[in-house]
């Protein structure tokens, strides 16, 4: 009798770790290893892809107009200025794009702060603007001469790379403008931020350059094509869009590159996301959401079948015995 009752409660608890384990996983991505991808904007086609790490492209979205950079939200959107359109669009993982708002004058760059607003670098007005997810836009700072890359920094601030003045910027979220360097660059078109709090320029004469905060400026390598589009990958390596020659492709910070995809249709910027493993963070790109419950339930479950083997198992005094 003991034997066949303690079978029937490991059968039980065995099912309690498959329930527990699925209904916290449900709706969340759990990996055992850490992988990325990379979320990639094509000026030419008016697309939006999403390369894998050996190089395979897969069509996100199409039908966007002059599409010029790209930014992922808190939701795992991807949010993208359209130039030829004047607008700024939200599109879902599975392709739908809505617009949120319409009416800008040569939107380029964007970031996304830490309350979800988008900053946007309008390279025809010269302006940066603050654009709420309900489209409301406000001016944070004006007076760039082609504003074309924005980046965020561990502050806070707004780093903005200004095209046509070879100058990089650090603006506040209040609008006080500094300048990084206004020497050593030669167009400016992208920039990202490392793990060091360094500042990655891709530039137009095929240069991708770190600068310091304090505005040092050491060259990278100088084999990147017209760029424009940067980005710091999951092991803080450097992938880079080459609208030329049609590639993706990856800069270590000792300046090898290597090729991640080609074929692509003038690309024009990339975004990574960073799909974390169970253990380890990665160093830069848009982080998926886990569910950290959904982590611990299969410790939780087998803890309780440990308590339920021990309370089957050992037996029970009854009181005044």
């Amino acid at each position: 009798m003991r034997a066949m009752r303690l079978l029937t409660v490991t059968v039980l608890a065995a099912f309690l770790v498959l329930f527990v384990s699925a209904s916290c996983s449900q709706g969340v991505q759990v990996h055992a290893t850490s992988t990325e991808y990379y979320v990639v904007v094509e000026y030419g086609s008016g697309e939006l892809s999403r390369v894998a790490p050996d190089g395979t492209v897969t069509l996100i979205a199409s039908g966007l107009s002059g599409p010029l950079q790209v930014a992922i939200d808190g939701s795992g959107n991807y949010i993208v200025t359209e130039d030829n359109a004047n607008r700024l669009s939200r599109v879902t993982p599975g392709g739908t794009i809505t617009t949120i708002v319409g009416g800008l004058n040569g939107p380029n760059g964007i970031a996304i702060d830490s309350s979800g607003n988008y900053i946007v670098a309008e390279s025809s007005s010269g302006n940066l603007l603050r654009i709420t997810p309900g489209g409301t836009i406000s001016t944070i700072a004006s007076g760039f001469v082609h504003p074309a890359g924005v980046a965020i920094d561990g502050s806070g601030n707004y780093i903005v790379s200004d095209q046509n003045a070879n100058e990089l910027y650090r603006v506040t979220p209040s609008g006080t403008k500094t300048l990084i360097t206004g020497t050593g660059l030669t167009g400016p078109q992208d920039v990202a931020v490392d793990g060091s709090g360094n500042y990655i320029v891709i530039e137009s004469n095929s240069e991708l350059s770190k600068v310091t905060p304090a505005g040092v400026v050491t060259l990278i390598t100088n084999n990147v094509h017209s760029g424009p589009g940067v980005a710091i990958d999951c092991s803080g390596d450097y992938v880079v869009t080459e609208q030329s020659i049609n590639q993706l492709s990856r800069v270590t910070p000792g300046g090898t590159v290597t090729l991640i995809a080609s074929g692509l249709s003038r690309p024009t910027s990339v975004a990574v996301v960073c799909q974390p493993a169970v253990t380890g963070q990665p160093i830069g790109g848009f982080m998926e959401p886990v569910n950290k419950l959904a982590l611990a339930a299969p410790y939780l479950a087998l803890f309780g079948i440990m308590a339920v083997v021990v309370a089957t198992v050992v037996p029970w005094k009854r009181r005044g015995n």
